[in-house]
């Protein structure tokens, strides 16, 4: 491999230190803003507590939380609908703040995981509901699956020194493995019940995949979409379906997170629209630090 020639290196080195002065710029713009923001936030805080002292009062503070939000918007909003941006960014703050905890009971179930060899034919977790977890072995990445009766979700964690992304996906039981007794919808002797046939076609949809032969808009992934993806490394691109976009528009999204840092100050952070299924998320993340629960007290 042919050398760099000193004009090149020394290019190189202005256009680094050029780089490295821009981004202590921004370092230190960021550091000024996240102290105002956290200074602001005290200020609010001790307001609303002196007035209201009871840090359990469940109706005047989200009150005045709500109204601090609407007093913002008022100018900007569309009376046709909820087209109120403020709102939006808060919730992708507030979940931004939550996340750090998740990740840390996402890495200790994982260690978990790998020391019992719970794989996807050795499911581990408290069973409770028919809840269970397995993690899916890869080199860089933390990839895990938590099954319920209600829903099915995929974790994928990417780290390295500068960025973090937590990926969190829904997928469906795939139609192959389905039982003959599954389809089992009884006809009548004029044909099928309408009614009947109604209520088994949603149930259906609800527990199973639509990732069938022939069909180009998968609205409901099953498990093997998402293997693919990953080991393929196509994730956020044309051929990584279902996690093309790596946010709110992929089918089966719970959250996408992600962390840019420099030098340990946290340059970006973003939760992409955690309101969109947030009955969901609240499930889910409730079901993960359950699982880290259980592991913790299984080793006590």
């Amino acid at each position: 491999m042919k050398k760099p020639s000193i004009r090149e290196r020394v290019k190189k080195y202005f256009r680094n230190r050029a780089l490295n002065k821009e981004l202590k710029k921004w370092e230190a713009k960021f550091k000024g803003d996240k102290e105002r923001v956290e200074k602001v936030t005290e200020m609010c805080l001790k307001v609303i507590h002196t007035a209201f002292p009871n840090e359990n009062d469940t109706i005047t503070i989200p009150k005045i939380l709500g109204d601090m939000i609407y007093s913002v918007e008022e100018t900007m909003y569309d009376k046709r609908g909820l087209n109120h941006l403020y709102f939006e960014w808060a919730s992708e703050r507030y979940m931004s703040d939550f996340i750090p905890e998740i990740i840390e009971a996402i890495k200790i179930t994982q260690k978990y995981l790998i020391e019992g060899n719970h794989t996807e034919d050795n499911r581990g977790g408290h069973g409770c509901g028919d809840r269970y977890v397995w993690y899916i072995p890869h080199k860089t990445k933390i990839i895990q699956c938590h099954t319920s009766q209600n829903y099915n979700v995929i974790l994928i964690l990417d780290q390295n020194d500068y960025k973090t992304e937590l990926h969190i996906r829904r997928f469906w039981e795939s139609v192959d493995d389905a039982r003959e007794d599954d389809w089992d919808i009884e006809r009548t002797k004029d044909g099928f019940d309408l009614k009947k046939l109604l209520v088994e076609s949603q149930w259906l949809t609800e527990r199973f995949s639509d990732n069938l032969p022939g069909n180009q808009f998968i609205h409901r992934p099953d498990l093997k979409m998402f293997k693919k993806a990953i080991n393929s490394n196509s994730m956020g691109s044309e051929s990584g379906r279902p996690l093309f976009f790596l946010d709110a528009r992929d089918p089966g999204y719970v959250l996408s997170y992600e962390k840019v840092s420099f030098d340990e100050f946290d340059m970006h952070t973003k939760t992409d629209c955690p309101v969109l299924n947030y009955g969901l998320l609240k499930a889910v993340l409730f079901d993960i630090q359950s699982q880290r629960e259980y592991f913790e007290e299984e080793e006590d």
